[in-house]
């Protein structure tokens, strides 16, 4: 059933032949957090399905306009799939070109795969907002600081340096 959400996105597979196939839907809803911004769901349509999205495959350019200002994006999923996230340094500037900065929420089973390095936060301490514990990650694209927030209980691979 898609018409519980604000939109859908399909994982599109394209055969030898170049046949394109609809693999997966994945439901969306945009969200307004207490603090005013916007908050990105996640959900594999038929909810029990896990999904896997690489948002490099999205034409996020025009994100602003889809979404508006995104600040965080929940991947957990309606009944605790193992979900996965594909992002990269672009990716946060494209959904947030003035701050580069993204929080990633999810549930224990769910992973992030960072596209390329990014510098886990050397300090040894994990960053408290709103109650949630992240671990910080960041790099640098084109003289900009793109930090990113990842919820502490879901998996992380990141790209060795």
């Amino acid at each position: 059933e898609t018409t519980n959400y604000d939109g859908v996105l399909y994982n599109v597979t394209v055969d030898s032949n170049g046949i394109p196939t609809a693999a997966s839907a994945i439901g969306y809803d945009v969200n307004t957090a207490t603090d005013g911004s916007k908050v990105l769901v996640f959900d594999s349509v038929k909810n029990s399905v896990d999904f896997s999205l690489d948002m490099g495959q999205l034409p996020l350019d025009g994100v602003q306009d889809m979404f508006g200002k995104v600040k965080t994006i929940n991947m957990s999923g309606g009944n605790n799939e193992d979900n996965t996230l594909k992002i990269s340094a672009q990716d946060v500037l494209d959904i947030d070109p003035t701050g580069g900065t993204l929080y990633i929420n999810g549930n224990q089973g769910d992973k992030v795969v960072l596209a390329e390095y990014w510098n886990p936060d050397g300090t040894g301490t994990s960053v408290i907002t709103n109650g949630i514990t992240y671990d910080l990650f960041t790099t640098t694209l084109n003289s900009n600081t793109v930090k990113l927030y990842i919820e502490q209980e879901l998996t992380k691979e990141n790209p060795v340096a």
